[in-house]
């Protein structure tokens, strides 16, 4: 429960905690990695969810892009997936049996 007697987190809330943890990282790894503390302070929870859909294209797997990008529709998904188009009907055709 967050303090407002909800359960859950809102995005603030969540957006606040990230904060803290990268830049908690960033801090103890100052002196031995400037140049990627520096990198992690300015992380966002954006950052997060499109470092994640980029790695699920990998797998060319419509659904899991859609749900680490929180996409609502299958069609954003498709943006992060590079594919010929036989590819992407088969992608299609094996994600939406009819």
């Amino acid at each position: 429960m967050n303090k407002n007697g909800n359960k859950g987190v809102t995005a603030r809330q969540l957006s606040r905690l990230l904060n803290s943890f990268f830049s908690n990282v960033a801090q103890k790894n100052e002196n031995k990695f400037h140049h990627s503390a520096e990198n992690i302070r300015q992380a966002t929870a954006y950052w997060i969810r499109h470092t994640l859909s980029h790695a699920a294209k990998r797998t060319k797997d419509l659904r899991l892009v859609q749900r680490f990008g929180r996409h609502e529709h299958i069609q954003t998904s498709m943006l992060y997936i590079h594919v010929d188009d036989e590819e992407l009907e088969e992608l299609i055709t094996k994600q939406n049996p009819t």
